[in-house]
């Protein structure tokens, strides 16, 4: 028995001689045996003293799964948004949107960099994706040519990319959609990498550099509210006014920074302004947390341009939320805010023509609140639409 624990004691030795010796995660046997002089018997008596310790603390991580104040696996909760790091990046866009629309002006571009872009991309192979969208939209709204929907979906995916120009960006998400329609639900992958709302924020920012139509919409709605405020027949030199918005969409409230900032320049003071955003819950344990954090910002944002301010947000259907709910006051100056949200409302109830449509019952409830101006921007598609092939072939 001697000799067979000495020859298996050598081929230890030598198969150690090829694991790296710098190597935390090893144990490193020749030193830690060699100090305390060891002999077989001490060998056969840590792998005892080890199999008796494997056993223990399986049965102590049984326990522990059974007991829920000491289990580590229990679910855990949603992760918390990076906090800190969204709200500096909301206070600096806010300031930059103040100062970009300020400075909001209409530049055109150089007649010789068309025909460069046109020539440069003339080399290239032409694939026409809209087609190929549609064409595997229209195969999955039937329901029975799955094989021909995969099939497209497989040269959509093959022909666009996630760096391309433009169209190929984005038939890539188009086609990431549509996999997940065809899959029956949002892909595991899809679920794993949320965008962070840091993340969001400065994707947001970079469209709104490049994009100019967003920005406009904001400033030609601030243009209304303040008509609206002149309109209602108080001076500016009188009592303070107030203002409420009802806005639908709260979109970080990239909207108001501009408008808090013309408000604490005017003579006589700032008005009170008073805004309710309505936004569907987010996923999750935390349904009101972005909305919640948006008035954070633009509380803290008035706070430091000495404008009055008070922010409620509902994380609701936008149908169920009726004129009742929002705390109306026939002192204030009412506005109802809808910049590209509405159009993707579906048009049709859900039992058909004889229920009203969530559209017909926003529309209703805002004809109800009686405001003294609603603001609505919508892009002309058919977003709403009931029929699943018919919305792709109109984005």
């Amino acid at each position: 028995m001697d000799m067979l624990n000495q020859a298996f004691l050598k081929g230890l030795e030598e198969a150690n001689k090829f694991l790296p010796t710098t190597n935390g995660l090893l144990l490193d046997l020749d030193v830690s045996r060699k100090g305390k002089g060891w002999t077989p018997s001490m060998f056969q008596q840590e792998n005892a003293e080890q199999g008796r310790d494997r056993n223990r603390k399986s049965r102590d991580d049984h326990f522990e799964a059974e007991e829920p104040g000491r289990s580590s696996k229990l679910m855990a909760l949603e992760p918390e948004e990076d906090g800190e790091d969204a709200h500096e990046i909301v206070q600096d866009v806010y300031q930059s949107i103040v100062d970009e629309m300020e400075a909001m002006g209409i530049t055109s571009r150089p007649p010789d960099s068309e025909k460069k872009s046109s020539r440069k991309g003339s080399g290239t192979e032409a694939v026409d994706l809209r087609t190929l969208l549609i064409h595997c939209a229209q195969a999955m709204a039937t329901g029975r040519d799955h094989l021909r929907a995969t099939e497209l979906l497989a040269t959509i995916k093959q022909r666009s990319s996630p760096t391309g120009d433009a169209t190929q960006r984005l038939a890539h998400c188009f086609a990431r959609g549509l996999e997940a329609r065809l899959a029956g639900g949002a892909p595991a992958t899809a679920t794993a990498k949320r965008a962070s709302a840091a993340d969001l924020l400065r994707a947001y920012v970079l469209y709104m550099e490049v994009c100019c139509f967003e920005a406009m919409a904001f400033k030609f709605s601030n243009m209304v509210i303040c008509r609206a405020l002149a309109a209602a027949g108080i001076d500016n030199h009188k009592k303070k006014k107030k203002v409420h918005v009802v806005d639908y969409g709260y979109n970080y409230g990239f909207q108001w920074p501009c408008l808090l900032s013309i408000w604490s320049q005017q003579e006589g003071g700032p008005p009170e302004m008073r805004i309710t955003a309505i936004d569907l819950p987010q996923p999750g344990f935390r349904p009101a947390a972005r909305i919640d954090a948006t008035g954070r910002c633009l509380t803290d944002f008035a706070r430091r341009h000495g404008v009055p301010f008070e922010f409620r947000g509902i994380a609701a259907g936008w149908e169920t939320v009726r004129a009742e709910d929002l705390d109306i006051h026939p002192d204030e100056v009412l506005v109802v805010n809808a910049l590209l949200r509405l159009e993707s409302l579906s048009d049709e109830g859900a039992d058909g023509i004889d229920s009203p449509s969530p559209r017909d019952m926003v529309l209703a409830n805002i004809r109800a609140m009686r405001p003294d101006a609603f603001v609505l921007c919508v892009e002309n598609s058919s977003y709403g639409a009931p029929f699943f092939a018919t919305r792709p072939c109109s984005t």
